[in-house]
Protein backbone atom coordinates (compact mmCIF):
# COMPACT_ATOMS: atom_id res chain seq x y z
CA UNK A 1 0.00 0.00 0.00
CA UNK A 2 1.68 3.61 -1.19
CA UNK A 3 -0.10 6.46 0.39
CA UNK A 4 0.34 10.41 1.05
CA UNK A 5 -0.11 11.13 4.59
CA UNK A 6 -0.27 14.67 6.07
CA UNK A 7 -2.21 16.50 9.13
CA UNK A 8 -2.97 19.42 10.92
CA UNK A 9 -3.86 21.55 7.82
CA UNK A 10 -5.62 24.13 9.86
CA UNK A 11 -7.85 25.84 7.17
CA UNK A 12 -8.67 29.45 8.03
CA UNK A 13 -9.10 32.84 5.88
CA UNK A 14 -7.52 35.33 8.76
CA UNK A 15 -4.37 33.29 10.16
CA UNK A 16 -2.72 36.35 12.31
CA UNK A 17 0.36 37.22 10.40
CA UNK A 18 -0.33 34.70 7.19
CA UNK A 19 -2.16 36.79 4.69
CA UNK A 20 -2.01 33.81 2.51
CA UNK A 21 -3.22 31.06 4.38
CA UNK A 22 -5.86 30.25 2.98
CA UNK A 23 -4.87 29.74 -0.63
CA UNK A 24 -1.16 27.80 0.78
CA UNK A 25 -3.97 25.73 1.87
CA UNK A 26 -5.66 24.82 -1.06
CA UNK A 27 -2.36 24.39 -3.04
CA UNK A 28 -1.20 21.78 -0.38
CA UNK A 29 -4.48 19.73 -0.99
CA UNK A 30 -3.83 20.67 -4.99
CA UNK A 31 -0.21 18.73 -4.28
CA UNK A 32 -1.27 15.83 -2.44
CA UNK A 33 -4.31 14.95 -4.78
CA UNK A 34 -1.90 15.75 -7.86
CA UNK A 35 0.64 13.50 -6.45
CA UNK A 36 -1.00 10.85 -5.14
CA UNK A 37 -2.83 10.45 -8.75
CA UNK A 38 0.08 10.72 -10.85
CA UNK A 39 2.30 8.30 -8.98
CA UNK A 40 -0.92 5.98 -8.84
CA UNK A 41 -0.72 5.69 -5.07
CA UNK A 42 -3.59 3.91 -3.35
CA UNK A 43 -4.99 6.95 -1.51
CA UNK A 44 -4.40 10.06 1.10
CA UNK A 45 -4.52 9.69 4.64
CA UNK A 46 -5.29 12.98 6.60
CA UNK A 47 -4.56 13.14 10.62
CA UNK A 48 -7.43 15.66 10.80
CA UNK A 49 -7.38 19.04 12.03
CA UNK A 50 -8.90 20.39 7.92
CA UNK A 51 -10.32 23.82 9.75
CA UNK A 52 -9.01 26.08 12.26
CA UNK A 53 -12.20 27.71 14.17
CA UNK A 54 -14.60 24.45 15.18
CA UNK A 55 -16.86 26.36 16.45
CA UNK A 56 -17.54 29.49 14.12
CA UNK A 57 -15.61 28.30 10.73
CA UNK A 58 -15.82 30.91 8.56
CA UNK A 59 -17.69 31.04 5.62
CA UNK A 60 -15.25 32.23 3.25
CA UNK A 61 -13.01 29.06 4.36
CA UNK A 62 -15.98 26.99 3.98
CA UNK A 63 -17.00 27.71 0.58
CA UNK A 64 -13.37 27.63 -0.67
CA UNK A 65 -12.81 24.05 0.66
CA UNK A 66 -15.91 22.63 -0.20
CA UNK A 67 -15.44 24.02 -3.88
CA UNK A 68 -11.64 22.85 -3.76
CA UNK A 69 -12.81 18.99 -2.56
CA UNK A 70 -15.41 18.99 -5.05
CA UNK A 71 -13.54 19.96 -8.46
CA UNK A 72 -10.15 17.54 -7.15
CA UNK A 73 -12.61 14.64 -6.41
CA UNK A 74 -13.54 15.29 -10.19
CA UNK A 75 -10.20 15.73 -11.54
CA UNK A 76 -9.12 12.78 -9.78
CA UNK A 77 -11.73 10.75 -9.57
CA UNK A 78 -9.83 7.51 -8.32
CA UNK A 79 -8.19 9.21 -5.33
CA UNK A 80 -9.68 8.36 -1.64
CA UNK A 81 -9.57 10.94 1.13
CA UNK A 82 -8.88 8.84 4.38
CA UNK A 83 -9.21 10.97 7.61
CA UNK A 84 -9.96 10.75 11.52
CA UNK A 85 -11.72 14.05 13.44
CA UNK A 86 -9.28 16.41 15.57
CA UNK A 87 -10.08 19.16 17.71
CA UNK A 88 -10.43 21.48 15.60
CA UNK A 89 -13.09 20.01 13.81
CA UNK A 90 -15.45 18.90 16.66
CA UNK A 91 -18.01 21.11 17.58
CA UNK A 92 -17.59 20.46 21.44
CA UNK A 93 -15.97 18.09 23.68
CA UNK A 94 -15.40 14.82 22.60
CA UNK A 95 -16.49 12.44 25.13
CA UNK A 96 -16.35 8.15 25.23
CA UNK A 97 -20.41 7.63 24.50
CA UNK A 98 -21.25 11.76 23.72
CA UNK A 99 -19.73 11.85 21.19
CA UNK A 100 -19.20 15.17 19.02
CA UNK A 101 -20.31 16.59 15.87
CA UNK A 102 -17.72 17.40 13.54
CA UNK A 103 -17.19 19.23 10.54
CA UNK A 104 -15.85 16.60 8.23
CA UNK A 105 -19.24 14.58 8.66
CA UNK A 106 -20.55 16.60 6.45
CA UNK A 107 -17.66 16.19 3.33
CA UNK A 108 -18.55 12.45 4.36
CA UNK A 109 -21.77 12.34 3.76
CA UNK A 110 -21.41 14.78 0.46
CA UNK A 111 -18.56 13.44 -1.33
CA UNK A 112 -18.07 9.21 -1.80
CA UNK A 113 -14.45 9.62 -1.81
CA UNK A 114 -14.02 11.91 1.22
CA UNK A 115 -13.98 8.83 4.05
CA UNK A 116 -14.37 9.73 7.56
CA UNK A 117 -13.37 6.76 9.93
CA UNK A 118 -13.86 7.89 13.43
CA UNK A 119 -13.30 4.58 15.28
CA UNK A 120 -13.72 2.55 12.34
CA UNK A 121 -11.64 0.59 10.20
CA UNK A 122 -10.80 0.85 6.60
CA UNK A 123 -9.05 -0.99 3.64
CA UNK A 124 -6.95 0.16 1.33
CA UNK A 125 -4.74 -1.74 -0.69
CA UNK A 126 -5.37 -4.94 1.68
CA UNK A 127 -3.91 -3.17 4.61
CA UNK A 128 -6.34 -2.24 7.56
CA UNK A 129 -6.50 1.15 8.82
CA UNK A 130 -8.20 2.07 12.12
CA UNK A 131 -8.75 5.97 12.80
CA UNK A 132 -9.33 7.24 16.55
CA UNK A 133 -10.56 10.89 16.65
CA UNK A 134 -9.44 13.45 19.41
CA UNK A 135 -11.10 12.46 22.95
CA UNK A 136 -11.05 15.38 25.50
CA UNK A 137 -10.37 13.05 27.99
CA UNK A 138 -7.00 11.07 28.08
CA UNK A 139 -8.83 8.09 29.86
CA UNK A 140 -11.56 7.97 27.10
CA UNK A 141 -8.65 7.42 24.55
CA UNK A 142 -6.76 4.36 26.86
CA UNK A 143 -10.43 2.89 27.06
CA UNK A 144 -10.56 2.93 23.55
CA UNK A 145 -7.16 1.97 22.61
CA UNK A 146 -7.50 -1.24 24.87
CA UNK A 147 -10.41 -2.32 23.11
CA UNK A 148 -8.41 -2.72 19.72
CA UNK A 149 -6.13 -5.69 18.55
CA UNK A 150 -2.74 -4.12 17.86
CA UNK A 151 -2.18 -7.43 15.49
CA UNK A 152 -5.55 -6.56 13.15
CA UNK A 153 -4.49 -3.24 12.71
CA UNK A 154 -2.07 -2.20 10.18
CA UNK A 155 -2.06 1.30 10.45
CA UNK A 156 -3.32 3.22 13.34
CA UNK A 157 -4.45 6.90 12.96
CA UNK A 158 -4.30 9.24 16.63
CA UNK A 159 -5.04 12.72 17.10
CA UNK A 160 -3.84 13.44 20.84
CA UNK A 161 -0.70 13.91 22.48
CA UNK A 162 1.79 11.35 22.84
CA UNK A 163 4.09 11.16 25.63
CA UNK A 164 8.06 11.39 24.92
CA UNK A 165 7.19 14.42 22.52
CA UNK A 166 10.23 17.15 22.50
CA UNK A 167 7.96 20.01 24.19
CA UNK A 168 7.56 18.71 28.01
CA UNK A 169 4.93 21.71 28.97
CA UNK A 170 2.51 19.73 26.92
CA UNK A 171 0.53 17.74 29.17
CA UNK A 172 0.54 13.41 27.86
CA UNK A 173 -2.62 12.20 26.92
CA UNK A 174 -1.26 8.52 25.44
CA UNK A 175 1.59 6.53 26.15
CA UNK A 176 3.99 5.96 23.31
CA UNK A 177 4.64 2.73 24.94
CA UNK A 178 1.26 1.57 24.19
CA UNK A 179 1.67 2.95 20.70
CA UNK A 180 4.38 1.34 19.42
CA UNK A 181 2.77 -2.29 19.76
CA UNK A 182 0.87 -1.37 16.90
CA UNK A 183 2.71 -1.86 13.35
CA UNK A 184 2.40 1.73 12.56
CA UNK A 185 1.01 5.00 14.09
CA UNK A 186 0.52 8.31 12.53
CA UNK A 187 -0.23 11.24 14.71
CA UNK A 188 -1.85 14.36 14.17
CA UNK A 189 -2.25 17.21 16.76
CA UNK A 190 1.17 18.39 17.58
CA UNK A 191 2.77 20.80 14.98
CA UNK A 192 5.86 19.93 15.36
CA UNK A 193 7.09 16.24 13.08
CA UNK A 194 8.76 13.94 15.80
CA UNK A 195 9.28 9.99 15.85
CA UNK A 196 9.17 8.64 18.56
CA UNK A 197 9.91 4.84 17.98
CA UNK A 198 10.05 3.96 14.45
CA UNK A 199 6.55 3.00 13.84
CA UNK A 200 5.22 6.17 15.56
CA UNK A 201 5.36 9.16 14.28
CA UNK A 202 4.14 12.49 14.58
CA UNK A 203 3.80 13.76 11.62
CA UNK A 204 3.63 17.67 12.50
CA UNK A 205 1.86 20.26 10.13
CA UNK A 206 2.23 21.56 6.58
CA UNK A 207 3.11 24.82 6.50
CA UNK A 208 3.94 27.59 9.51
CA UNK A 209 1.05 28.43 11.36
CA UNK A 210 2.41 30.37 14.07
CA UNK A 211 5.61 31.82 15.26
CA UNK A 212 5.99 28.95 17.46
CA UNK A 213 6.81 27.12 14.22
CA UNK A 214 9.64 29.42 13.26
CA UNK A 215 13.20 27.71 12.21
CA UNK A 216 10.91 24.04 11.86
CA UNK A 217 10.93 21.95 8.26
CA UNK A 218 7.20 20.99 7.36
CA UNK A 219 6.73 17.64 5.49
CA UNK A 220 3.74 15.53 3.79
CA UNK A 221 4.87 11.94 3.38
CA UNK A 222 4.73 9.20 1.12
CA UNK A 223 4.13 5.92 3.14
CA UNK A 224 5.03 2.34 1.29
CA UNK A 225 4.32 -0.30 3.34
CA UNK A 226 5.96 -2.62 1.10
CA UNK A 227 9.77 -0.79 1.31
CA UNK A 228 12.28 -1.52 3.37
CA UNK A 229 12.11 2.40 4.53
CA UNK A 230 8.67 2.28 4.63
CA UNK A 231 7.81 6.23 5.17
CA UNK A 232 9.57 9.21 2.98
CA UNK A 233 9.29 13.03 3.73
CA UNK A 234 9.03 15.68 1.36
CA UNK A 235 10.02 19.14 2.57
CA UNK A 236 7.32 22.02 1.78
CA UNK A 237 6.98 24.73 0.60
CA UNK A 238 3.91 23.67 -1.78
CA UNK A 239 5.09 24.15 -5.30
CA UNK A 240 6.61 20.56 -6.05
CA UNK A 241 7.51 17.14 -4.61
CA UNK A 242 10.37 16.43 -6.61
CA UNK A 243 12.84 17.01 -3.40
CA UNK A 244 15.47 14.94 -3.03
CA UNK A 245 13.80 11.79 -0.96
CA UNK A 246 15.10 11.67 3.11
CA UNK A 247 14.73 8.82 5.28
CA UNK A 248 12.66 10.23 8.00
CA UNK A 249 14.42 8.78 10.95
CA UNK A 250 17.45 10.87 9.95
CA UNK A 251 15.73 14.27 9.72
CA UNK A 252 13.68 13.68 12.34
CA UNK A 253 14.86 11.74 15.58
CA UNK A 254 17.71 13.72 16.25
CA UNK A 255 16.37 16.85 16.86
CA UNK A 256 15.46 18.61 19.94
CA UNK A 257 13.38 21.49 21.10
CA UNK A 258 13.69 23.99 24.17
CA UNK A 259 10.96 25.82 25.29
CA UNK A 260 12.11 28.53 27.70
CA UNK A 261 9.67 31.12 30.22
CA UNK A 262 11.69 33.17 31.91
CA UNK A 263 9.99 33.73 35.19
CA UNK A 264 11.77 36.95 36.17
CA UNK A 265 11.08 39.00 33.67
CA UNK A 266 7.66 37.90 32.35
CA UNK A 267 4.41 38.90 34.43
CA UNK A 268 1.88 36.11 34.98
CA UNK A 269 -0.21 37.28 32.29
CA UNK A 270 2.69 36.44 29.92
CA UNK A 271 3.59 33.39 31.30
CA UNK A 272 -0.03 31.93 31.34
CA UNK A 273 -0.46 33.16 27.60
CA UNK A 274 2.52 31.66 26.26
CA UNK A 275 1.71 28.55 28.49
CA UNK A 276 -1.85 28.25 26.78
CA UNK A 277 0.05 28.59 23.36
CA UNK A 278 2.51 25.68 23.32
CA UNK A 279 -0.62 23.51 24.55
CA UNK A 280 -2.36 24.67 21.51
CA UNK A 281 -5.52 25.80 23.71
CA UNK A 282 -8.42 27.55 21.85
CA UNK A 283 -9.06 31.25 22.33
CA UNK A 284 -12.37 30.77 24.38
CA UNK A 285 -10.00 28.26 27.04
CA UNK A 286 -7.22 30.90 27.20
CA UNK A 287 -9.23 33.68 27.96
CA UNK A 288 -10.87 31.80 30.48
CA UNK A 289 -7.80 30.79 32.49
CA UNK A 290 -6.03 34.22 31.95
CA UNK A 291 -9.41 35.99 33.68
CA UNK A 292 -8.72 33.69 36.27
CA UNK A 293 -5.55 35.42 37.32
Amino acid sequence: MRAIVFSDLHIHDTMTNLPNHLEDCMEILDIVFQTAYEDNLDGIIFCSDLFHQPKNIPLLSLHTTIKKFSNLFKDYPTIKFYCISGNHDQATQNIRGKESLNVLQVFDEVFDNFILIDNETGSIAGKIVHGVPFYTYPEHLEEVLKELDPNKIDILLLHNTPSEIFNTHIPTQVDTDVLSKFKQVFIGHIHKPQLLRDNVLVLGSPKYLDRGDAGDEKFIYLYDSEAEEPIQLFPTPFDKLDIKERKVKDNISERVETTHYDMQTQDKHSLLAAYCKDMQLDEETTKIGLGCI
